[in-house]
This record gives structure tokens, C-alpha cells and sequence, in this order.
């Protein structure tokens, strides 16, 4: 069996090493520039499967040219509560989800960092932004500065070694 990815050591491609291993599986990589074309071969039928993000499956999946297994976060997506999760499908336990954060350079100051966080906290608990974010299947968190550095080392840990059980070398 193929899978396809956006491409080597992408988040698509980390998650689907990490179901993969929790299912007791095996399949053949087969990496792409992107998701487009990885889509293009997947309804073609020229590769299995692939983990992407909803926002590129969805049309694909709602004109009938996709089936949606599950999606990998730990609850539904309200864009399409009507997928199951990959864990409700059957893999017990399995939750992942790329992400994004603001950062800044080593040495910032304090108190430009902490100015950055109010700012950036007081637009994400805004009606609209949650809207425009969910218009790409987007959920906003917020944290302080220490809650981001502990869930980026935490993240960087669980990645490495997902990549390192499944060979992914950096490129």
C-alpha cells in the first residue's frame, strides 16, 4: 500500500508515520510538492491514501471524489462533524494536529514579549478572528510565553521520535 504526503518530514507526513505505527501498520511513502498534486493522484487512485489538511479533502470529499476516514485531531472538526475521529474509527487513543505559534528571537525583551502576547491574545478571543480561523479548519489557543516554550519542547520530543521510529531524516 502507498501513501502520500505534502512532502518529506511534513506534518502530513509525521502524522501518518505516527498512525502507521500505532496501527500496527506498514506503507510506502510517496512524497509530494504540496498537496494538490499528492490529491490529484489519490482520486486518480495512483497512491492509497494520505493524511492532509480537511480544508484541501473536504471539497473533494463532499463531490464524492474522496472518502474521509477520520480526522486526526482529538475531537470533530465543526466543519465536518459527520467525519469521525481516527480514534472514534477505531485507532483508541490516536490525536494529532499541526499547529502554529509566534516567536520571537533569542533575548527578546520581556517586556516586548509579554506586550506581543496581550496583543496577539486580545485578537484571537475575538468573534471575527475565530471565525476567519475557522474558516480554515483553525482552532485559536492562547498561552503565556512559558506554557509555549514547555508545549514546543514537548511537541519537539514527540515528533523527533515519531521521525526517528519511521526513519524521516531531516532534508
Amino acid at each position: 500500500m502507498t501513501y502520500a504526503s505534502a512532502g518529506i518530514g511534513t506534518p502530513h507526513h509525521l502524522i501518518m508515520a505516527m498512525f502507521l505505527r500505532d496501527a500496527g501498520a506498514a506503507a510506502q511513502h510517496v512524497p509530494y510538492r504540496g498537496s494538490p498534486s499528492a490529491l490529484t493522484d489519490i482520486v486518480a487512485g495512483r497512491v492509497a491514501l494520505m493524511m492532509c489538511d480537511l480544508t484541501a479533502a473536504l471539497p473533494l470529499v463532499r463531490a464524492g471524489k474522496l472518502k474521509a476516514y477520520g480526522v486526526a485531531t482529538a475531537t470533530r472538526s465543526p466543519e465536518a462533524p459527520e467525519i469521525p475521529t481516527i480514534a472514534e474509527a477505531g485507532l483508541s487513543g490516536f490525536a494529532a494536529s499541526g499547529w502554529f505559534s509566534i516567536v520571537a528571537p533569542a533575548g527578546a525583551p520581556r517586556a516586548a514579549i509579554d506586550a506581543l502576547n496581550r496583543v496577539i491574545t486580545a485578537y484571537l478571543v475575538r468573534p471575527e478572528a475565530a471565525e476567519k480561523l475557522a474558516a480554515a479548519a483553525m482552532r485559536p489557543l492562547t498561552s503565556t510565553p512559558e506554557e509555549l516554550a514547555r508545549f514546543i519542547v514537548s511537541e519537539r520530543a514527540k515528533w523527533a521520535e515519531v521521525a526517528a521510529a519511521a526513519g524521516i531524516e531531516p532534508q
